[in-house]
């Protein structure tokens, strides 16, 4: 049992989008950036499925906290990208890999 968990244990490191990466309580999605308002501090990611969470494709907004990240999105942009659920919000953490 103990040599199945080793064996696994990278793969479950690098989760694909939409799944659950390694840490507890982020998420991984893609999708293209379609809004960027800073003054609300919000992104608009029409986003692929998220099938971790049971959601279809859809546009969905989310609030950015994190100066770094602000600078790597632009409108139209296509990423790979980390997130949390935050109440009925959704944060966008990290931008995994930028188009």
């Amino acid at each position: 049992m103990l040599a199945l968990v080793a064996a696994l244990a990278p793969a479950l490191a690098f989760g694909q989008p939409g799944q659950a990466p390694a840490k507890p309580g982020t998420y991984q999605g893609s999708g293209v950036v379609v809004a960027i308002d800073r003054d609300m501090n919000r992104v608009t990611i029409e986003a692929e499925p998220v099938e971790a969470l049971k959601l279809p494709a859809l546009a969905l907004a989310f609030i950015v906290y994190d100066e770094r990240v602000w600078k790597r999105v632009y409108k139209g942009q296509k990423l790979d990208f980390e997130f949390m659920k935050q109440g009925n919000n959704f944060v966008l953490l990290r931008v995994l890999k930028p188009s």
